[in-house]
């Protein structure tokens, strides 16, 4: 009887050895699919992830251009706007102290991108001379061509001195975007 006992463990045993065997093998192949899916997800997210980055960077980098674009266009005229900087320099004249005047306004068919002005500039010599600097350095790409200062002198009977007015005729180009 023992031997059909031993017998009989032995082969539960070999059952239980083949079912613990087996669920280890199926256990394995479950964790193998797992982690195959876990670095396909891993792989997937840091794909999207990297192209979030290179999305923002983009952006970023376009949004530079773009601020870059601006500040280099606010150096040039655009023809379609004359008006506006017309408008710009006869109001800029009372704040320097001058009357400013644009007497002709030129878009030269010989020299592309540029716009010619001329301008009569009237007040007193330091406030013309203001003008003058002040259009020298206004933000655009300005090119003084002629600048005649002159003294006109005016009598007036109130006054018992005459008063010296100055003027200055000044031509420039400034670069347009066309």
């Amino acid at each position: 009887m023992k031997n059909k006992n031993t017998k009989l463990i032995l082969g539960i045993s070999i059952i239980i050895a083949l079912i613990t065997i087996g669920v280890v093998v199926f256990c394995v192949k479950i964790i193998k699919k797992t982690n195959q899916n876990s670095s396909a997800l891993s792989l997937n997210l840091k794909e999207k992830i990297k192209e979030k980055k290179d999305a923002t960077f983009f952006i970023e980098r376009v949004n530079e251009i773009e601020v870059i674009l601006n500040q280099m266009n606010s150096h040039f005229i655009n023809p379609n706007k004359i008006d506006i900087f017309v408008s710009y320099l006869e109001e800029i004249g009372p704040l320097l102290g001058t009357e400013i005047v644009v007497k002709n306004v030129e878009v030269p068919t010989k020299s592309k991108n540029t716009i010619s002005f001329v301008l009569l500039v009237t007040g007193s010599f330091n406030d013309v001379a203001k003008t003058i600097a002040m259009l020298e350095n206004i933000p655009y790409q300005v090119t003084l061509n002629r600048v005649f200062l002159s003294e006109k002198i005016e009598s007036e009977e109130n006054l018992k001195e005459d008063i010296k007015i100055w003027q200055a005729d000044i031509s420039f180009d400034i670069l347009s975007l066309e």
